[in-house]
């Protein structure tokens, strides 16, 4: 079989599992009790930009690993080992700036939970005034927006967010076009790495500060 169907069942499987495993997701607090991309969803039941980030490029860079395996299981597998340096450095990014993100949300959800948009335990600046609890179903389109103080939800865009989807949208296209075209691991600059560090620092500068 080879590479591009074994990539392509690879994929198709990969995100399979990931839409399994959003579908087991509950959200108490919130009318929607699963979604298929429940994956996506972060604790404070809101559509998150690290996490798709984080998805997207496991599943690529995976299911071109398990290609590579398959369609080179009979004559030289240790193949599917050989991953560029630019390629984990990349994956690591992409984990670390999960990493991070995770922290500082979890920091600002005990010290300023009433600054919050959605979820359980949370309140927007507007249900915090009258004492009730604001909710809403997660939606995509809160990958963009703000989620703290009182511009949460509001339909402002945060332009840091809204940079770092657009580069992690257009590198993850030129990874499928760049692995068609070599049939395997693709060749990346290691520009590109300085240019999603430099995104993904703007995103968390715009992050730590307190929005009220």
């Amino acid at each position: 079989m080879g590479f591009y169907c074994c990539w392509l069942i690879s994929a198709v499987i990969l995100l399979l599992f990931a839409a399994c495993a959003g579908r087991k997701a509950k959200f108490t607090a919130l009318s929607k009790q699963s979604t298929i991309f429940g994956i996506l969803i972060d604790s404070r039941e809101r559509y998150s930009l690290n996490r798709f980030q984080l998805v997207m490029w496991t599943i690529l860079i995976l299911s071109t690993f398990l290609g590579l395996l398959f369609s080179n299981l009979f004559s030289d597998p240790i193949v599917a080992l050989s991953i560029p340096n630019e390629l984990l450095g990349l994956l690591g990014i992409s984990a670390g700036s999960a990493t991070v993100a995770c922290a500082v949300k979890d920091y600002k959800n005990t010290t300023r939970a009433e600054k919050i948009t959605g979820g359980e335990g949370f309140h927007s600046s507007r249900g915090h005034a009258t004492g009730t609890t604001y909710e809403q179903n997660p939606s995509f389109v809160q990958i963009f927006l703000e989620e703290e103080g009182t511009q949460g939800d509001n339909k402002i865009v945060s332009i840091t967010k809204f940079q770092n989807f657009i580069f992690a949208v257009a590198l993850g296209v030129i990874y499928v076009v760049l692995t068609i075209k070599a049939r395997g691991y693709p060749v990346l600059h290691e520009k590109v790495l300085w240019l999603i560090g430099i995104s993904h620092a703007s995103y968390f500068g715009g992050k730590l500060p307190d929005k009220d």
